[in-house]
Formats: C-alpha cells, structure tokens, sequence
C-alpha cells in the first residue's frame, strides 16, 4: 500500500503515507494529492442488499465529461436505488440515474460510463481525468510499466497503490492483468501511469476484478473502449424495477421454498447460481427448471422467458 488518505467526517486532511513497496518506485506527492480529487467512493442501496465500489471522473470532451465505474456495482440498481457519491472532501451526492444518459459496456468489459452535469454540486469540486492515448492500438507497450490507483477498500477512506502492467491479454486487447493491491470496493478505481513526467496524470484502465486464487487483478484499457462508442461493446442500459422470484424445490430428499431478489433483464443463468450458491446441494440433483409450464431458457432473460414478480419457478430432477 503506497499511502492512504486519513480524514475525519468535517474537515479534510492530506493523505498520511506508510512504506511504499521497494520494487515499485514512490507515487510522487502532487500525483496522489491531484488523482485523489478524480476518484469517488459509491455507495448503492436497494431494499435488500448494499453495494460499495470505486469511480473516477473522465473528461472525453468539452461536452462529455462522465462517472466511470466498474458495471457490476450498479447490476443490481433500480430506478428507486438510493446512490451516493462521496468524493475527497467527504462532499456526498445523492446521485440519481433518471434523466441522466448512462452508457454500459458488454458483460466481459463490465465499464459503466454515467454522465456528470454542470448543475451536480460536486462539479466543480473534482478533477476530471484525461486518458492516455498514446499508445492508440498497441497496448502491449505498456506491459511491465508501472501504474497506481486511488481506492476506496471494503469502502473505507481513500488508499493509494501502486503496482505494475502484467501482462496483456492476447484474445481480448482491451483486458490486462495488474500487481496493485486491491480488495473489495477497489472495483472501478482508475489504474494511471506512473511516468517520469510527475506533472501529467493520464488514466490507461480501470480495475474490474481480483482472482484471488490466482492473486491477479483484472483490468480494461478505457482508451480502446471509449473508441467503440458506437459498437456492440456500448449500450444503453435498461433500468428495471426489482422483482421476486421463488424457486420450489420438490425432490424426493429435498424439500425447499426459497424466494431470490432479481430484475427482468438478468440472464436466469445468473440466479441459477445464485440459487446454487444458497444451496450448494441442489447443484448435481437439478436438470431443468419450469416456470408457466415451459422449461426455462437458461441463458435468455427472466423477461424473455416470461417469468414476473412472484413467479414460482419448478425444477425437473435427475433421474
């Protein structure tokens, strides 16, 4: 961990540093203090459940200026969530999606952009980020640089981390792997180079995901995506209303009824697992579900496959 922002709830304080890692070199001071005004900590509740995770904010233009975030932090938002956004001087916004443009990436690149107007009260607080677009396609020149982040971990404080490109992925030339300390709540945080010139901040990615078993970290090149603005990989994003959905599990050893929190327009392969995740023992004893008398489209929407709020949903058992 490079340093860490501590602050109390009224006024705001530099960050306090601990010992930077020896194999990387230290995040200079002006760097840290300049890229803490560009990151946000996001805070989404719903009616059951509550999720914590980084943003940062990205000047594409004059005119377009957007929250940048990690996509799966705002899979489970309604029109009726409550956001926050809280930024370095503990300024918090109610952030409401309606009548805003938001644009979200595919599932595999799991970016989600939201617009940031002129009239938000945190506009003229934060600093916007420029991308880095010097390397245009041929991101595999910025394998082994060194880059750092500002992170809001288990959704704490403000933290800066810095670490090193891995590598970069041969199949998907958006996606790198990185070494920068991250954990839960570290989703969405911009990943920015560490060059000589300590007088530019430029942003080349954002973190996505942590293989723990793996201890490698996920991240997507933001330049390459913000050129498929209008490609299958941008999307505007279709809110929906929670809705509940019970499965009745009837097996000759088995006997459940359990009702899974979801929108219309989560794929059921989704709250399958969910469903295997809560009972783990349904997992090789399960061949199909049935809902409205139709066997489930496993990898359609609970909107295609006709399912509503309080649908009850059938399984077929292995014979």
């Amino acid at each position: 961990m490079g340093c860490t922002k501590s602050n109390s709830k009224e006024t705001y304080k530099e960050p306090e540093f601990t010992k930077h890692d020896e194999i990387h070199p230290p995040v200079p001071l002006n760097l840290i203090f300049e890229a803490i005004k560009s990151v946000c900590l996001i805070i989404l509740n719903n009616r059951k459940q509550k999720s914590v995770g980084s943003g940062f904010f990205l000047n594409l233009s004059n005119t377009k200026k957007y929250l940048v975030t990690a996509g799966h932090i705002f899979a489970a938002a309604t029109t009726e969530s409550e956001i926050n956004l809280q930024i370095y001087n503990n300024k918090i916004m109610k952030f409401n999606l309606i009548n805003r443009d938001y644009l979200y990436f595919a599932e595999k690149i799991d970016i989600l952009l939201i617009e940031m107007k002129d009239t938000d009260e945190i506009y003229n607080d934060v600093k916007f980020l420029y991308y880095d677009s010097n390397y245009e396609k041929e991101y595999g020149l910025y394998k082994n640089l060194y880059v750092f982040t500002i992170e809001h971990i288990f959704g704490e404080n403000a933290a800066c981390a810095s670490g090193q490109i891995i590598d970069v992925q041969k199949y998907y030339e958006y996606e790198f792997t990185h070494t920068i300390p991250t954990d839960r709540g570290s989703s969405g945080c911009p990943i920015i180079l560490l060059n000589n010139n300590i007088n530019i901040i430029r942003v080349i990615g954002i973190h996505i995901s942590k293989d723990i078993k793996k201890k490698v970290n996920f991240g997507i090149f933001i330049g390459e995506i913000l050129k498929k603005e209008n490609s299958k990989y941008l999307k505007k994003i279709k809110m929906s209303e929670d809705i509940e959905v019970r499965f009745e599990l009837l097996l000759s050893d088995i006997n459940i009824s359990h009702t899974l929190i979801c929108k219309l327009t989560d794929n059921f392969s989704s709250l399958e697992s969910k469903l295997f995740y809560e009972f783990p023992e349904l997992r090789n004893k399960v061949i199909n579900f049935i809902a409205n008398g139709n066997i489930i489209n496993r990898e359609g929407t609970l909107e295609q496959n006709k399912i509503e709020d309080q649908t009850s949903i059938y399984c077929l058992k292995i014979e």
